[in-house]
């Protein structure tokens, strides 16, 4: 039976929340204007958008993918499918519950998943059988960033007074403490592997941590000038792993997989610095999609293509499709951030950004399934 798995579960899950969830609330709060549609509760929709997004898609996926990748990265006992599920099924039904209108208890449900992911995880960290690497302290930093976010995003919804701070502060602490955390420590992992890229020495490893995790801080508490540390974060990482390819090309003979990966971990970059830079010129406000789509997007595309069957025991998806997903998001994020910043006309911009954000996640979610859908072989079950 396919996608039997708690991981081929959750990633099937995500897919349709975003695809018939959270981008088409998007997709809707876009274009309902320029067909002369008012749209009723602008303020909700984009809230109930944002919160399927950002935790009911891309944090699942991100969880999902943690509670395979970090156990077997460090040799340690996998996490059992009913906790897996429980942490799956918890963020979830904690988002389903938030658009049913139940928003303390959808997330203190989410608090409760996501203590339990930073829970198992930390665990594989600290009792794995292989020695140490330099990523496991900026991993570790950000799967502490989950339940904290969650939280933040608890406290909102119990104290009206303070809500708006604290909402503000949950979407930093998951958007880009989590989330941009744990891309930056898996590329770090994965792209000499997957790209043919540099290994980083863990100077550089910790000092990029370092600086992105104190940007995010310090951007929290009012200080948009630290966004510039952000991007010395990548941009040092980018550096040391040579994701320009100048000292460690791609060998013609390499495989279409390898090419599309390196081309996707370059897009990563350049718009992690591209965002952080306009964060600090103007809002992060008005950059956050630009992270989202180049930065989130991207390494989900290119990268997961590879990962996500190959950790669900499928094939890896179709690079063809993922390239056409790539172009489309980037030039996604490309006109959105131009909206943003009132160089074209906002309304059909941003419209036409969000148009061809959900075919690429079409696309990429047709590649997904049909990749994980075909086993190579039959894992076995875990108790």
């Amino acid at each position: 039976m396919p996608f039997r798995t708690p991981f081929q579960q959750a990633v099937v899950a995500s897919l349709v929340l975003t695809l018939l969830g959270g981008s088409a609330v998007g997709l809707y709060i876009l274009l309902a204007p320029l067909a002369g549609i008012p749209v009723q509760q602008s303020m909700t929709l984009g809230r109930l958008h944002g919160q399927m997004q950002l935790v009911g898609f891309v944090a699942l996926l991100v969880a999902a993918v943690g509670l395979e990748l970090v156990p077997r990265s460090r040799a340690a006992a996998p996490v059992p499918a009913r906790w897996a599920r429980l942490v799956v099924g918890g963020i979830l039904l904690g988002v389903l519950l938030r658009v049913l209108g139940l928003a303390s208890a959808g997330a203190a449900l989410v608090t409760a998943a996501a203590l339990s992911y930073a829970f198992l995880t930390l665990r594989a960290l600290a009792t794995g059988r292989t020695s140490g690497r330099p990523d496991d302290a900026p991993l570790a930093a950000a799967i502490v960033w989950l339940p904290l976010g969650a939280g933040l995003e608890l406290a909102s919804t119990l104290d009206p007074m303070t809500a708006g701070v604290t909402h503000t502060a949950s979407i930093a602490a998951i958007l880009y403490g989590a989330i941009g955390g744990h891309i930056l420590a898996f590329a770090v992992r994965l792209a000499p592997a997957f790209a043919n890229m540099q290994v980083p020495s863990g100077r550089v490893v910790i000092a990029s941590a370092v600086l992105w995790n104190a940007a995010v801080l310090l951007t929290s508490a009012g200080y948009q000038l630290a966004w510039l540390g952000a991007a010395a974060a990548w941009a040092l990482a980018a550096g040391a792993m040579d994701v320009s390819g100048r000292r460690r090309p791609i060998l013609s003979e390499a495989p279409l997989h390898a090419v599309v990966a390196r081309w996707a971990f370059r897009a990563t970059f350049a718009w992690a610095i591209v965002f952080s830079g306009v964060a600090v010129l103007f809002t992060e406000t008005q950059a956050r999609h630009a992270f989202a789509f180049g930065v989130v997007l991207s390494v989900l595309f290119g990268v997961g293509a590879r990962l996500i069957p190959a950790l669900a025991g499928g094939r890896a998806a179709s690079p063809t499709n993922t390239l056409a997903a790539l172009a489309l998001v980037s030039a996604a994020a490309a006109l959105r951030l131009l909206a943003e910043l009132m160089v074209l006309p906002y309304a059909v911009a941003a419209a036409a950004s969000g148009i061809l954000a959900y075919l690429a996640l079409l696309v990429f979610g047709y590649a997904i399934l049909r990749a994980i859908s075909v086993q190579r072989t039959t894992a076995p079950a875990r108790a």
